[in-house]
Order: structure tokens, then C-alpha cells, then sequence
């Protein structure tokens, strides 16, 4: 009889355990949500979509598969080929913007010593209608440089002839430079060829203006 009743409350026994675990199972296989935190020590996996709708920290280095995507074009990174690109998600070269983009500063090979460009700006300026002696440096003022500021390192370029008439004598720009905002400061000399002499020297000049 003893027997009996040991037999019958072990069976007991295993049918409760094995209710438990199939209710647990079916709960947690059914489960969408959870409403406590989730800590693991060791690798959490999702083979599915996942959708997250709070704040997601890393306190270590994190890895992403092949390709990654931020809100459609926003950001992407082409694994495959090690490119980045934004508002594009077929960039051709190691990063491509599509769009205005800024910085405070842009290393153009060199260092940062010397290849730090911190703003640039290009146009063109009107020099000051003004006599050049023959054989005679003079500095001219180059007015209307918009954008330029004192003591950005400048390229001047003459759009056509700096003098007028029917002969072209030799009319050399020799420096440029900038000390005031929206002008360029430029030495011009006259070589002095006949029948060039004294000349008056005037135009438009292309500028390249780099900080």
C-alpha cells in the first residue's frame, strides 16, 4: 500500500513539473513584450526584426553585418565595398555627400600643419583704374573680393588685358595678398615694352582665396 502511494505522489510530481514547463514554454514562445530589464552575461541573439523605441546605449565597440542603412538614405555604409555615403546609398568613392556639406576645418593631403584648409572662396575683384610707369612695380587695390578676409593666402588671375589700346605691352601680377575684408591688394609691373611706356592699367581679375 506504501508502495502505492509513493508511486502515485511521484507521478504526481513529474505530471506538475512537466505542466510547468510546457505553461512556461507556451508563454514565453508567445510573449512580444517585456515589461523588465533583460541582463546576460553571455551573447543575446535575434534572428528576427527587432524595433527599438528607446534610447539604446554601447559601452563597447559594436558590429554591424555587411551593410548598414539610417532612415532610407540618410546614412549608409557599403560594407561590401568600404564606402560611406550620405543622402546616398550607392556612393562611389570612400565617402560621398549628396548635398551641401560643412566643416570647421578639411585636411587636404599634407597634415594638419600643412594641409588644413579652414574656408575658401572664389570670384572676382575690380582693380582701380590707376597709371603704371614703365619698368615700375606698384601695388593696385582689387575691390569687390567678396568674401575675403585680411590675411587670406590668395591666387589672382587677369580675365582679359589689364590695359586697353591696340598694343599689348607687358603687364606682370607679381604678388597678392589680402590685409583688408573684400579686397585683394595685387603688385603689378609694367616691363615697359615700345610702345608700352606709361600705362593705365585697369580690369577684372579671377581670385582663389584659401584660409
Amino acid at each position: 500500500m506504501r508502495r502505492f502511494l509513493d508511486t502515485k505522489k511521484a507521478s504526481g510530481i513529474i505530471m506538475a513539473s512537466l505542466m510547468s514547463f510546457l505553461l512556461v514554454a507556451l508563454f514565453t514562445s508567445a510573449a512580444t513584450t517585456i515589461s523588465t530589464s533583460i541582463n546576460t552575461g553571455g551573447t543575446l541573439d535575434v534572428t528576427g526584426a527587432s524595433t527599438l523605441t528607446g534610447a539604446v546605449t554601447m559601452s563597447a565597440a559594436a558590429t554591424v553585418g555587411t551593410n548598414f542603412t539610417v532612415d532610407t538614405t540618410t546614412f549608409y555604409v557599403d560594407g561590401t565595398n568600404n564606402r560611406v555615403g550620405v543622402l546616398t546609398i550607392t556612393p562611389n568613392t570612400a565617402l560621398e555627400v549628396v548635398g551641401t556639406a560643412s566643416s570647421t576645418s578639411l585636411i587636404v593631403g599634407g597634415d594638419s600643419t600643412n594641409g588644413t584648409i579652414a574656408g575658401m572662396v572664389f570670384g572676382t575683384c575690380n582693380l582701380t583704374s590707376t597709371t603704371l610707369t614703365a619698368s615700375t612695380t606698384q601695388n593696385f587695390a582689387c575691390t569687390s573680393a567678396a568674401g575675403v578676409r585680411s590675411g587670406d593666402k590668395v591666387f589672382v588671375m587677369a580675365t582679359s588685358s589689364l590695359v586697353s589700346g591696340s598694343y599689348n605691352p607687358q603687364i606682370f601680377i607679381r604678388a597678392a595678398s589680402s590685409s583688408i575684408i573684400n579686397q585683394i591688394n595685387v603688385d603689378l609691373f609694367n616691363e615697359g615694352i615700345t610702345p608700352g611706356g606709361t600705362q593705365t592699367v585697369s580690369g577684372t581679375l579671377n581670385f582663389w582665396a584659401v584660409r
